[in-house]
């Protein structure tokens, strides 16, 4: 894997379906996406995992809302790509 995808949420589930099509029909596909849900409250949590149930990449849902910046140093911490894409 040469780019880490790194997809924080939040009830997003009016973008968030349009956002993982656009990801799925990239032509360079040498990457793979890692989500962290800062606790939705909307459908977010389900179009994530059933989007990734197909996709093969990882999520971690999280009881709390950590933020940004916290957000995406624990998906940093998830892979060791050469390369991150950072997606909120």
């Amino acid at each position: 894997m040469k780019i880490a995808v790194q997809l924080l949420t939040w009830n997003g589930e009016a973008f968030l379906s349009d956002c993982l099509f656009s990801l799925a029909n990239q032509s360079f596909k040498d990457w793979q996406i890692f989500v962290l849900d800062n606790h939705s409250t909307d459908s977010t949590v389900a179009i994530v995992n059933n989007w990734l149930n197909a996709s093969h990449g990882s999520a971690k849902i999280l009881p709390q809302n950590v933020g940004f910046a916290r957000g995406h140093n624990i998906l940093a911490k998830s892979h060791n790509a050469p390369y991150v894409f950072i997606l909120n």
